[in-house]
């Protein structure tokens, strides 16, 4: 067994998901092909509020609250998970910088691409490794996604789908920060985004993740203005020339899944199509359907990769632990969550919002840091 590697966590941030980090970092990581160091894992320094829930299950001693973003910043933690509104992203990001933290950033990383953009040139000039937290990715059925895009030939069409079902006057307040404009709330951002994920995956590894078209239609929320549901159609050349289309939708209201049958993801191919069922951020499989191409050609399901995740990990550690092996290595970025990739989503994102009209306010925007 090799030396296991540590990293020291400060978790800035007092909300649900900071929570469910802090949980599973408490959790070991079995080891797996993908995971042969043993990951050393710990959270010295919380916000204060965000210890009180941590609390509930079982906290170390050693974890140290503070009662404001600067004074955690102080603390002598190597890294920092961001967890704040989409809005604070930017700001808050650019503030570990300046405390020279690593940092894994709840996913969108910024509200725009020029925000990205600027936290990695900060980054690489400072040497400290960012990466975006998207964690399906890291997931067991993460990898082996990536492991069988060749199974079905070429990459002809992807569909993609992230809708909630939700009751959204009921189960959103007009006060929650998913229906808030100012704190970048909305369908795109928080949904959409795992969506537009998993078709830069299908894509495969490549030097451009730039479209060559695009178009959308958006539809808003009449109480906040957020975008409750939309779909975007993409076109992308493959590394043989030929093009790859790609719809991608999200919604709060409307379902993907209303029977429990239907795959949020089919990527489509020469030789059949790969499915992934379950909720697009921690799907429950992934299959392979080998088909003939010929009118009214029946399809065989061949492969069934199950995304087992034991030991009550809830998934969230794998991200954290490919940071911990990406810093002990010197590396700015992880491969598997490439700056380039990020880049991509964001200026994708920022078209179809400009393409709807969908602004977040001057504050949210802004790559001024820090703000006046």
């Amino acid at each position: 067994m090799q030396h296991p590697i540590g990293l020291t966590w400060g978790i800035l941030a007092t909300g649900r998901i900071a929570e469910s980090e802090c949980s599973s970092f408490s959790l070991t990581t079995p080891f797996s092909p993908h995971n042969p160091n043993p990951i050393g894992r710990r959270i010295l320094h919380l916000s204060s509020y965000c210890l009180c829930l941590f609390g509930q299950s079982h906290a170390p001693e050693s974890v140290t609250p503070y009662d404001s973003y600067s004074a955690l910043l102080s603390s002598s933690c190597e890294a920092i998970y961001v967890a704040t509104p989409h809005s604070h992203h930017y700001q808050n990001a650019m503030m570990a910088l300046e405390a020279r933290k690593h940092i894994l950033i709840e996913k969108p990383i910024a509200v725009n691409q020029e925000q990205a953009r600027t936290i990695f040139e900060t980054a690489a000039k400072k040497q400290l490794f960012v990466m975006e937290r998207l964690w399906t990715r890291f997931q067991p059925v993460g990898n082996a996604f990536r492991q069988v895009l060749g199974d079905v030939g070429p990459v002809r069409r992807i569909w993609a789908d992230n809708g909630l079902g939700m009751d959204v006057e009921s189960q959103f307040p007009e006060s929650d920060r998913m229906v808030l404009l100012n704190l970048a709330g909305g369908s795109l951002l928080d949904w959409g985004i795992y969506s537009l994920n998993w078709v830069l995956q299908a894509l495969g590894q490549r030097g451009d993740y730039t479209s060559c078209s695009a178009a959308s239609v958006m539809m808003k929320y009449a109480c906040t203005g957020v975008d409750e549901s939309k779909t975007i159609l993409l076109k992308f050349l493959s590394e043989e020339k030929h093009e790859i289309q790609a719809i991608i939708a999200s919604s709060l209201r409307c379902a993907t899944d209303a029977d429990g049958n239907i795959p949020c993801l089919r990527v489509q191919g020469d030789n059949g199509e790969t499915q992934v069922f379950g909720w697009p951020w921690r799907p429950s499989k992934l299959r392979i359907i080998a088909r003939q191409q010929g009118f009214g050609n029946q399809g065989t399901v061949v492969k069934e990769i199950l995304n087992i995740i034991p030991n009550s990990i809830y998934g969230l550690v794998y991200e954290a632990d490919e940071m911990a092996r990406c810093i002990y290595k010197g590396k700015l970025e992880s491969e598997t969550m490439s700056w380039k990739e990020c880049l991509a989503t964001m200026g994708i994102m920022d078209q179809v919002r400009k393409e709807n009209g969908l602004w977040f306010g001057d504050e949210a925007e802004s790559v001024t840091y820090p703000l006046v």
